[in-house]
């Protein structure tokens, strides 16, 4: 293992886990929504998945910020106010652009070695977790007058859209750091007991 360059954002990194831990529990319930194991009327159940979907967007950009303590701004400031996801992933933007979780998948060869694999598609981008929390807000309002006739639009589909995105993103990613030698690895289901596992990587030499 590397040696950390900043130790003393171990608490950080570490509260990083626990938004993933409960972004896992979220994406559960909706995960049981589209199975159906909860018997709600639909337009409940829907209701109640996009609250999550909402939830988990505001934990993936909340998370960014704790996951980039090592950039001073993150530690005070309107970051440590701000809830909005669009107004996170703009200012870390200015600060790191290359911020963003960036997904990957292990493979396995048959000697054993593990290398890893960039996922090129199928994940929520930076775009489509705006476009999602803003969708969420819309559908979390009873809906003003002029549109209380309309019929409750009633589609799992669209959900297990998002689902499916949300777990390309985040199964196993990458966060690389500020200084660009190092990066957090995250595999959200880890072999041991099946909870959220980060190490703390460091480049050794060029990519093969």
């Amino acid at each position: 293992m590397p040696i950390d360059p900043n130790p003393e954002l171990k608490p950080l990194r570490a509260l990083y886990g626990v938004l993933m831990e409960e972004l896992k529990r979220r994406r559960n319930v909706v995960a049981d929504m589209l199975l159906g194991k909860f018997q709600l009327p639909k337009a409940i159940a829907i209701e109640l998945c996009y609250l999550q979907l909402r939830m988990i967007c505001e934990l993936i950009a909340l998370g960014c910020i704790a996951a980039h303590g090592d950039i001073p701004a993150t530690r005070s400031g309107k970051l440590r106010k701000e809830y909005a996801p669009g107004k996170i992933l703009a200012e870390l933007g200015k600060l790191h652009p290359s911020f963003y979780p960036v997904p990957g998948e292990q493979v396995r060869a048959s000697d054993g070695s593990i290398s890893l694999r960039l996922v090129k598609d199928g994940y929520l981008t930076k775009k489509d977790l705006l476009a999602l929390w803003a969708s969420c807000g819309d559908r979390l309002h009873r809906g003003a007058m002029e549109k209380i006739e309309r019929p409750f639009e009633v589609d799992f589909n669209n959900i297990a859209e998002w689902d499916k995105k949300i777990l390309r993103l985040l199964s196993h990613h990458q966060i690389a750091l500020v200084d660009e030698r190092y990066q957090l690895w995250v595999l959200m289901q880890s072999d041991k007991g099946g909870r959220v596992s980060m190490h703390l990587m460091e480049k050794i030499g060029p990519a093969p």
